[in-house]
């Protein structure tokens, strides 16, 4: 092999190189961009026909600045009342994926769907005695405790405070199916929600 076929196998190579260099995509670069965001807020609603705020945590990651999938976790943060003498309450939470679609995300204001799908649980919880347990007819103390499938879709309105700062207003609805505990049905764990939460993002 002469010197000139190695040249020209060198200068080939290299031309290949620098063009499927230019080509290549990467998750991190490009058009598709990944940032972390962190968001926190409250969801007034109604669980066995009472008032009730439910916490709401989230973090997760956008795909470029309309497509945001995240990890949620949520909990009722007021006891609600099973029996008259209040020695049985309810409390609730529940955890899982989101996903959120964000139209025209460049504008101050704008709209966003996203819908939620997890699992979580249902527990009797005594304040007389601070226990998440209850005194049954035999005065035997057992657990009640359920696992809960829970879906939950929601529309927003999204509110650009500032370039890393934004407020979220909307509602949602929450269905819930799987409950057995004696006293609740999974209507009473159902419910529309108002959704008021603040997001940290970095995009």
């Amino acid at each position: 092999m002469t010197s000139t076929q190695v040249y020209r196998i060198l200068l080939i190579l290299i031309l290949c190189t620098t063009g499927f260099s230019q080509e290549e995509k990467t998750v991190f670069k490009n058009n598709y961009d990944i940032s972390p965001y962190f968001g926190f807020g409250f969801k007034p609603t109604y669980v066995r026909d009472q008032f009730g705020v439910i916490f709401d945590l989230h973090v997760g990651g956008a795909l470029g600045k309309k497509v945001r999938l995240g990890f949620k976790f949520n909990s009722l943060a007021n006891a609600v009342t099973v029996t008259s003498d209040s020695l049985r309450n309810l409390r609730m939470s529940y955890y899982g994926l989101e996903g959120v679609y964000v139209f025209n995300p460049e504008k101050a204001v704008h709209a966003s769907i996203a819908t939620f799908i997890g699992t979580g649980g249902l527990v009797y919880h005594n304040p007389k005695y601070n226990y998440y347990f209850y005194p049954d007819a035999y005065f035997y103390w057992r657990r009640d405790i359920d696992a809960i499938f829970v879906l939950e879709p929601a529309a927003n309105m999204e509110i650009n405070l500032t370039k890393y700062l934004g407020l979220e207003l909307g509602v949602s609805y929450r269905f819930v199916t799987g409950t057995t505990l004696k006293g609740i049905t999974n209507e009473d764990a159902r419910g529309a929600a108002i959704n008021i939460a603040f997001d940290i993002r970095a995009f």
